[in-house]
């Protein structure tokens, strides 16, 4: 089967600034809901629609530091600044396209690895994902044009969502083909594939193109993570927790190790099941082809952010402020490397079976709690004496100005510890963010008493998350000196909290006060490894 090169797009980053936190909170559950019922419309067919005339900015933390750089350090004109902004958009446009027009730079690195990033359907996927992918095209996506296509009423085929480089094809190729003469053959060489089992083939083997894909996040993800995948889209900041910055290139809830890049399995997980208690919907309703082509454009913003980072900080080291020649392309690959790097950083568990319920003892899960509270594990610094998150490490003392003081007079303030984000933004800004502003960049430790694990809540999810800890968060991996049954046991001394503090086993739950696992079972999903939860 003969396949044409897909066509790319790409796009711009908004700056927005946090409103106050009783602002926020105030509002988050409101637009939560209305975030969450963006994807009940659209299950019914009725999308919102997507903003046009953007166009892609650098990151708030990025054009500070530029900004005070040149002003302090260099002695340079406004002009400067802006010069070397320019001069990073436009090695970003090189590189990844425009919102409208994304595609990547294919770089002789990549064409000697016969590697094309435009077109991982052909470089990157296995055969038995795209066989998938072709199977929901069939009997999901394009059920209706097919049907339409094998009953010959070629003119009422409709056109699908998400999908005009598809119907540009089909209007200016396959159409007027069929009108004519549907039997004919597509190519003189091969007499039996006529244009009719072309036109079946365009649909069924379709997938999606950058810039199709790039439409679908402007309808259905914007609103929340922005225009260049740094989380301040219009509702966003309304929310808390704030949505995914893709900028710096962490993840939270991978499969991989300590703010390594994620694989494209764990980017389809979130995706498919989204992030429970947050306003992160499950995207289910959408075909794999469409979620794997989200997960091309959120990959192509995260590493757009990345070599932004890159160029920043190569510009503010240089004297003059000007990009060496050749950095936007080394820069370029050195993120390329690391993502091309995720699938080989694969973490599961290597121990044998994942213990079951059933075979955690109540001495075990002592063991657990007191590793919990131990300083070697030291859980409850962060999570609390009574595991509900609020322990004195997950906050920390600054010395902010007194404001209408004295010049110099400081006084201390306490705030939660920032994320990575958080950190990149404070850095950027050149001074320390107040308690207030830190707040939708706090390092949140888990309130384990709830059950709210968003990461997936088997055990095996658990001990992923103290094995190899949270990227971009506070919570670390564990120390080398914890062996996995350790782990195990502080894994079920975690679910033993829960099962405590449900409300619906306060009934039968016995006065003793105990920390066994009374399910029986892995209830939560299959006790083994496995991709899905």
């Amino acid at each position: 089967m003969r396949r044409e090169a897909d066509i790319g797009a790409r796009e711009v980053l908004l700056m927005t600034r946090n409103t106050s936190t009783i602002r926020r909170s105030r509002r988050s559950v409101s637009l939560m809901t209305l975030a969450l019922g963006v994807g009940v419309l659209g299950g019914c067919g009725f999308e919102p629609f997507a903003p046009t005339d953007m166009e892609y900015s650098m990151a708030a933390a990025n054009h500070m530091q530029l900004d005070r750089s040149f002003e302090n350090d260099l002695g340079l004109s406004q002009d400067s600044a802006d010069g070397a902004r320019a001069q990073i958009l436009g090695a970003l446009e090189m590189l990844v396209g425009t919102p409208q027009a994304p595609r990547y730079l294919v770089t002789e690195g990549m064409y000697d690895n016969e590697f094309d990033p435009n077109v991982p359907h052909l470089t990157e996927h296995s055969e038995e994902l795209m066989a998938l992918i072709h199977e929901e095209n069939r009997a999901r996506r394009f059920e209706d044009q097919i049907r339409l296509i094998e009953a010959g009423r070629f003119a009422d085929v409709p056109k699908p969502v998400y999908a005009d480089d598809l119907w540009i094809k089909w209007e200016n190729k396959y159409l007027p083909a069929l009108l004519e003469d549907p039997d004919a053959p597509q190519y003189e060489d091969d007499p039996d594939f006529t244009w009719k089992d072309a036109a079946l083939a365009l649909f069924e083997e379709h997938y999606p193109t950058l810039r199709e894909s790039a439409e679908m996040y402007r309808v259905q993800c914007l609103h929340c993570h922005g225009v260049s995948g740094g989380g301040d889209g219009p509702t966003g900041q309304y929310l808390n927790p704030r949505p995914r910055d893709y900028r710096l290139g962490y993840f939270k809830w991978l499969k991989v190790g300590w703010n390594q890049r994620p694989r494209r399995a764990d980017l389809h997980t979130i995706l498919e099941y989204g992030v429970p208690r947050t306003a992160m919907p499950s995207f289910a309703r959408f075909s794999r082809g469409e979620l794997e082509g989200l997960i091309d454009y959120v990959r192509l913003l995260s590493i757009r952010g990345e070599v932004e980072g890159l160029l920043t900080a190569e510009i503010l080291n240089t004297d003059y402020g000007d990009m060496p020649t050749a950095s936007p392309i080394e820069n370029y690959d050195r993120i390329w490397s690391r993502w091309n790097e995720a699938e080989g950083n694969y973490n599961h568990f290597e121990g044998g079976e994942v213990p079951r319920p059933e075979e955690m003892t109540a001495e075990r899960v002592a063991l657990g709690k007191d590793l919990f509270h131990s300083e070697l594990a030291a859980c409850s610094t962060c999570h609390g004496e009574n595991a509900r998150g609020d322990g004195e490490s997950s906050r920390e003392p600054i010395e902010m100005p007194v404001e209408g003081g004295e010049d110099g007079a400081t006084e201390t303030v306490i705030r939660k510890k920032l994320d990575a984000w958080g950190e990149y933004l404070e850095k950027g800004k050149g001074e320390l963010l107040t308690a207030e502003e830190a707040e939708p960049y706090a390092s949140n430790p888990r309130n384990l008493q709830l059950g709210n694990y968003r990461g997936g809540g088997r055990p095996v999810d658990i001990y992923r998350r103290i094995k190899h800890g949270i990227g971009g968060t506070i919570m670390p991996a564990a120390s080398a000196e914890l062996a996995d049954d350790d782990i195990w046991n502080i894994v079920y001394y975690v679910r033993s909290i829960q099962a405590k503090h449900d409300p619906a086993n306060y009934q039968k739950r016995p006065a003793d006060d105990g920390h066994a696992d009374d399910e029986g079972h892995a209830g939560d999903g299959d006790h083994e490894e496995s991709e899905g939860h």
